[in-house]
Formats: C-alpha cells, structure tokens, sequence
C-alpha cells in the first residue's frame, strides 16, 4: 500500500455501489458544572466508484523483437508501467483533496474581517519560515489547533515538496527513514522520508515542483470517523489487451487497457482534520501584498 494511502481510510465493496458509515457530531456540546455532554450520530453516505483507465500501445514487431533479443516480457513491462501510472494518479487524487481540506480549515481561522480584506485584495497568507525551526514550530502549533477542532488527537503527518526537506533534516527530533527496509518508494509515488520525534510522519511528494512551499499537515482517517474514505472495488484492476492496426502506418499493435474502479469521498466536516500552508522565506503580509500588487513600478 502506498504511504498516503495508509492515512486515509480504505476499504473493499464489491459492486459499483458503495455506502460509507461514519460517526459525526452534529450537536453542539453542552456543558454542565460536572460534565460535558456532546452529541454522537451515525450516518451513512452512498458512494458511486468511477473507472480510471490507463492505455498504452506497441507494435506487435517490438515485442517479439524485445523477446528475441533481449528476453523481456514485453507485456508485462508494459502492464507494469501502467499501473505504476495507475498509482501516481490515484495518490494525486488523494493528495489534491488533502490539500483542499486543509485550504478549506485554514480560511475558518480566519477574522470576518480577514475574510473581506484577503478577498478584496486578492492576499494568500503566507507563513514566514526564514528563521531556523520555524516551520517545525508553526507545524506543531498547527497540530494542536487539529487535536482541538477534530477532538481525536494532532497531526500525525505532513506532505511537502522536496525543495522543504531541509526544514527538518537540521532539528534534533528529526529520524530520517529507512529505505533499505523493502520499502516501496517507486518512481513517482509519495514516500516517507522520516519522522519528528517519533510521531509525525514527513512525507515527499516527488510530483510537487522543488520551488512548491505548501504544507500539507494533517491526521489519519480511522474508520468509522470523520475523514477522507477510499472504496475501491474487490475485483482490483482490470487489463484488457486487443491486437489491431494502425491505420496511418498499417502497423500491427497489441492495446492495452487497465482500467481501476474507485471511490474518493470526503465526510462533511473532514476538513477539521487537516490544515494547509503556503511557505515563504520573505517578508510578506497584506501591506507589501499591496504595495507589490499596485505600487510597485514596472521595469
């Protein structure tokens, strides 16, 4: 199973259709001298799984040059390479709707006042990060907001681009990963690059350009709480192969066609457990947001 696919919730259903039980609290919380009463309810959400397909084609000659040759399969090398592409656009999925949540959080920290002034000027805020641990810091502040909304516990994992990796490899807290435990760190997929102090998972997202400054801080999904749910179908992917010709060259080729049932559904306030930040190692707030946007002159 892929890393970020062990912080959300996955599950197997067997038709096209799927309903996700969860436990919500829709009530708000009362409070008495003794105790604090909230209320709990169970609902149910239908899920439609979507089929995502992956095609590749090559001539019928290639492969048995490939198999003379040089003893490859070409097949399976083709078979291979789709669903490994597979995998990459799934976790992508994933990591977009992580990171939306968590953009969708981070807006309710915000002033009403926050709201207008960032809309109407068009400011993102951003974290300043230039001095060492500051990140870290925010991260951990940022953490216990999540233990507080969601009342399930912090972050237990971040997702960054590579080019922040150096906020962390300098702390003290900082155990860097294992890779040669026989873990999969395939071309593309999001892989685990260590831990802080033992309970925070930093996670690499090698798609993410090395210049992206979002973080993506968020905590796992334990079924049947509320969160991020994957229902995949139990038949797993499909290959279907066909020989045809190409009509332009009149050349022989095998088609081959992988096709995954799956879906990715969000709870309504799963939000509360992720929050997403834009990094900067510059002096940046509303007032220079402004300056640079209507003062500052055009070379």
């Amino acid at each position: 199973m892929s890393e970020i696919k062990k912080h959300i919730a996955v599950s197997q259903v067997e038709s096209d259709h799927g309903t996700l039980s969860y436990l919500t609290s829709e009530q708000p919380e009362t409070k008495t001298r003794e105790t604090t009463e909230i209320g709990i309810a169970l609902r149910n959400k239908h899920v439609n799984l979507e089929t995502y397909q992956a095609k590749s084609e090559i001539s019928q000659e290639q492969i048995s040059d490939l198999n003379s040759f040089h003893g490859i399969n070409a097949i399976e090398m083709v078979e291979s390479a789709l669903a490994n592409e597979s995998r990459i656009s799934q976790e992508k999925q994933i990591y977009k709707k992580l990171k939306l949540l968590g953009y969708e959080s981070n807006r309710k920290l915000w002033t009403k006042f926050q709201l207008f002034a960032n809309k109407w000027t068009g400011y993102i805020p951003m974290v300043n990060v230039s001095e060492a641990g500051s990140l870290i810091r925010r991260i951990t502040l940022l953490s216990n907001i999540i233990a507080t909304t969601s009342r399930m516990g912090p972050a237990k994992f971040i997702i960054i681009s590579p080019g922040l990796l150096h906020h962390f490899v300098n702390e003290n807290g900082f155990t860097p990963e294992d890779h040669d435990s026989g873990m999969d760190i395939s071309a593309g997929s999001i892989y685990k690059c260590g831990t802080y102090r033992d309970n925070l998972e930093i996670l690499i997202n090698p798609t993410l350009k090395w210049t992206d400054k979002r973080v993506v801080i968020g905590r796992d999904t334990v079924n049947p709480n509320e969160g991020v749910y994957l229902l995949e179908h139990s038949e797993g992917p499909q290959y279907t192969r066909m020989d045809r010709v190409n009509y332009g060259s009149l050349v022989p080729m095998t088609e081959t066609i992988l096709r995954t049932r799956y879906g990715l559904v969000h709870t309504p306030n799963a939000s509360k457990n992720y929050i997403t930040i834009t990094c900067t190692e510059k002096k940046h707030n509303i007032i220079t947001h402004i300056m640079e946007k209507y003062f500052k002159r055009k070379k």
